[in-house]
């Protein structure tokens, strides 16, 4: 068992009260017994580094609560997802999905284009693909939006392309594919899939 809790942040920008869940059979949707929680209005679960709040503690509210993340045991190989929410950026709606592969729990994770991109691959794959694309692995947990500070302009203009790629692939397919979202046992979309055919691409 385990009772530590997951702690991280989700961007395209600082996604708001989204949906953030461990996907501990990497079906790309959430199944009841898979713990879940939400994102607080600046995009943060678990903790917020800049009010200092331990969603999780244990004097935490029930409101509080809601943003912890915190899963009943500690899983060898799982993802983390975010869905819906709206980004904070922009004040539109999040569409789509995106992932992080589940190394530890306890650090501080982003979840972001850049991490879906790289969640269904091996640390090797992973590492020659960051190579081609010019990035390097700090890239993954560098907050590039940056709200009140310098914004990283070159990693945000790849995550967005990346992220407006997957999300216009993923439309064209649920359009095709319309059990998607409606039948149990198949993902919410196509966003998983289109991030792991996107990385296969661009690896080659």
């Amino acid at each position: 068992s385990s009772d530590t809790s997951i702690k991280g942040l989700a961007i395209d920008g600082h996604l708001a009260r989204a949906k953030v869940y461990v996907d501990s059979d990497n079906n790309g949707v959430r199944d009841a017994w898979e713990p879940f929680a939400f994102t607080d209005n600046e995009g943060y679960f678990s903790y917020n580094p800049n009010s200092k709040k331990n969603y999780c503690a244990t004097d935490a509210s029930a409101e509080e609560s809601q943003y912890c993340l915190k899963p009943a045991r500690q899983y060898d190989n799982a993802t983390v997802r975010i869905t819906g929410g709206y980004d904070t950026l922009t004040g539109e709606p999040f569409t789509g999905q995106m992932s992080l592969r589940l190394k530890e729990v306890g650090n501080n994770h982003v979840v972001s284009p850049l991490s879906s991109l790289t969640s269904g691959l091996t640390d090797a794959q992973a590492s020659a693909l960051l190579t081609k694309l010019d990035l390097k692995a700090s890239d993954l947990t560098d907050d590039y939006t940056a709200p009140d500070s310098n914004v990283n302009g070159e990693l945000l203009n790849k995550a967005v392309k990346l992220h407006k790629v997957a999300s216009l692939l993923s439309k064209k397919i649920g359009d095709v594919y319309t059990a998607l979202g409606d039948e149990n046992g198949l993902p919410n979309d196509a966003s998983s899939h289109t991030y792991e055919e996107l990385a296969k691409a661009l690896s080659a």
